[in-house]
């Protein structure tokens, strides 16, 4: 697998028919070399912090096999970033072949170049993103439907990355899937698979939600 593309974006404030607001969802894409801290990459801001960013999640990731499932089902070319991820990856894993983000696990490592990047939560979609696409409302339902949600990650180990760095998976402990965590958002699991997930390096605001819904068990 490739690094295919970097894609960083500042906060802004933009009318996309639902009022002003501030994203920095609208991405731009860089050759590199992009410095990649345990925050993020450097010239990437977050404009809702409540949501997103922090050390749980870094980088959002999307990739190839994804981007050309969409491309089919909408009938048009979509650039690096527009999803909002901050890399974008394509090609096959010697062992898994093609990858996409519904195959891939909480504690799934992906090494890209020098740097270390962890999996650590889905992305669940917001207004913000389907006005990005274009889209009407319904398209936040479809995208979750669809199981390709791209993954959050933290930095284990910082570095450079530069486009057409090589990437390859180093897969965890595999306890807890990205296509299993989409499928809960919003539901009330049961106490085994609350302690299940809790076992695993989830991202720190699915964690909280949890023991929320386990303290209230």
């Amino acid at each position: 697998m490739r690094l295919a593309a970097i894609n960083i974006g500042r906060p802004k404030t933009v009318d996309m028919g639902a009022g002003p607001e501030s994203t920095a969802i609208f991405k731009t894409s860089v050759a590199g070399p992009v410095t990649l801290t345990e925050e993020g990459l450097v010239g990437d801001e977050v404009g809702d912090t409540m949501r997103h960013g922090g050390p749980d999640q870094a980088v959002y990731v999307y990739f190839g096999a994804d981007y050309v499932h969409w491309e089919t089902l909408l009938g048009r070319q979509l650039e690096p970033g527009v999803f909002g991820d901050n890399l974008t990856i394509e090609g096959t894993d010697e062992r898994s072949g093609t990858v996409s983000s519904k195959d891939l696990w909480v504690g799934d490592r992906l090494t890209v170049g020098p740097v270390t990047l962890e999996i650590t939560a889905p992305r669940i979609p917001c207004g913000t993103f389907s006005r990005r696409m274009e889209l009407p409302a319904s398209f936040i339902d479809r995208f979750r439907n669809e199981l390709r949600p791209g993954v959050y990650v933290r930095v284990l180990e910082p570095g450079d990355v530069t486009v057409d760095d090589a990437v390859s998976v180093i897969e965890g402990a595999r306890t807890v899937s990205i296509v299993e965590m989409v499928g809960l958002w919003g539901s009330r699991p049961t106490v085994d698979v609350i302690d299940r997930l809790l076992s695993a390096p989830i991202a720190e605001r699915a964690r909280a939600d949890l023991e929320r819904k386990r303290a209230a068990s």
